[in-house]
């Protein structure tokens, strides 16, 4: 989970009070953190220390190591583990994670006035022979030793350092060129709890809004890589309002699946039933632009199982996003989908939600499916991750993409208002059917118009 819910958050303070206050000993309350939030930084940092302390260096490690991926925008836990390593005997590897400590902690002011302020000793962290006073120009200084010194790297060690070095990379460039994204996409796996990790930097912090680019091309550049592991961070920024975020993380959901279908549909198959109500509302949107993938239907029949998990506050938007998905993507059987899901659940919804949906349903089944023809088949983005990596995707909100892709210029208009329609007056079962098959109308369109104006 990348956004953490105030449930999760206003517990974690609970602790760490209850540890200022010396009403719980420190690893008691890390272990209670880690429970709570297993990618919790300070609590990871704060064990291994602890694990450190008492002699346990490769216990300390993993912790660290932990803490690297769960926020690898952030320094200390870097340059930590370069102690450690180096005092196993890998100068080059602890030189190497030293320098993206630093190089972070040099892109963060805020972050440098601590650790000057902080208790840890800055003296700790100096280079043998360089004696510069100033704590920040002595960073400087040492992170540039430290760079020049990639020369002396065998190969191995170079390789171990790549994806994390062209984590920062992505980091330092709004915009990347061909041959960044290239590397990236060719270290594959190794690259993607880097860039799920980088995204929840950016999700539990303020710098989310004020570094979309950043963010958009760590979403489009797992989207590429193409590894089913992404979709549940996808599908959290993919129900953000911000259109930039929620376009790229989209992207990426539907360059999965065009790179690996069948992997993909496993995987949502079994992702479906642990989302939250807005990972629900994220995937159900997305089928709609694959109506004709293989678990499209399943994942259909699966998303509004335990609904009474949702708030009730928010059952009456998840069902009408629901119906509208299901009637976009699978049309008339759509119609069929949605009646069957809102009498299944006929008792999670008040009274006005039910209508609304309802509503929609007769608005695409009276008149003989005119709505209903009138739908155009969702475009997918047609963008690159070059083009999105180099600055030049342009990302519609999400009404206007409804708006222009779910309905014809000339059959719908962009401010369509569906009014209640008078019931239709059908041909005779053996009068020519209406739709101008030239065949008479039992033989046509009977069932189905019969179908499409059941009641529920």
């Amino acid at each position: 989970m990348l956004f953490l819910p105030e449930t999760i958050t206003e517990a974690a303070s609970r602790i760490w009070d209850d540890l200022d206050a010396e009403k719980i000993a420190p690893e008691s309350a890390y272990n209670q953190l880690l429970a709570l939030n297993p990618q919790d930084y300070a609590a990871l940092l704060a064990t291994a220390d602890l694990r450190h302390e008492a002699g346990d260096d490769a216990g300390a490690e993993d912790y660290y190591w932990r803490a690297v991926a769960a926020q690898p925008c952030l320094w200390d836990a870097w340059v930590d583990l370069a102690h450690l390593v180096e005092a196993r005997g890998e100068p080059e590897f602890s030189n190497g994670l030293a320098e993206l400590g630093l190089r972070r902690l040099l892109a963060d002011p805020e972050a440098r006035i601590e650790m000057i302020e902080s208790p840890r000793s800055f003296d700790d962290y100096s280079i043998a022979g360089l004696e510069i006073p100033d704590p920040e120009e002595r960073i400087t200084a040492m992170a540039e030793v430290m760079r020049n010194r990639r020369d002396r790297e065998p190969e191995e060690v170079t390789a171990r350092l790549r994806p994390l070095r062209l984590l920062l990379e992505l980091q330092d460039a709004e915009e990347l060129g061909s041959e960044t994204v290239d590397a990236i996409v060719r270290e594959g796996e190794a690259m993607v709890p880097l860039l799920i990790g980088l995204l929840r930097s950016y999700a539990q912090s303020d710098l989310l809004d004020s570094d979309e680019a950043t963010v958009g091309n760590a979403l489009a550049l797992m989207g590429e890589i193409g590894s089913a592991t992404a979709f549940p961070a996808l599908l959290e920024f993919s129900s953000l309002q911000d259109s930039v975020l929620s376009g790229a993380a989209a992207w990426a959901f539907d360059r999965i699946i065009e790179l690996h279908p069948e992997e993909s549909g496993q995987a949502l198959l079994a992702l479906a039933p642990a989302l939250d109500g807005s990972q629900r509302l994220a995937l159900a949107e997305r089928l709609a632009y694959w109506p004709r993938f293989s678990v499209t239907d399943r994942l259909f029949e699966i998303l509004p199982e335990n609904a009474d998990t949702l708030p009730p506050e928010q059952r009456g938007t998840f069902f009408y996003a629901m119906t509208m998905s299901m009637i976009v993507a699978k049309r008339r059987e759509g119609l069929q989908m949605a009646r069957r899901m809102l009498r299944r659940n006929a008792g999670l919804l008040d009274r006005a939600a039910r209508r609304e949906c309802e509503q929609q349903i007769e608005v695409f089944s009276e008149m003989g499916g005119q709505a209903l023809r009138a739908l155009e088949a969702p475009e997918r983005s047609a963008w690159t991750v070059y083009q999105i990596c180099a600055g030049e995707a342009e990302w519609p909100s999400d009404d206007e993409e409804l708006e222009e892709d779910a309905f014809e210029e000339d059959g719908i208009e962009e401010d369509w208002v569906p009014e209640p329609l008078p019931r239709p007056v059908l041909p005779g079962r053996n009068d020519p059917c209406w739709c101008g098959s030239g065949k008479k109308y039992k033989k046509c369109h009977l069932d189905a118009d019969r179908a499409s104006t059941t009641p529920f």
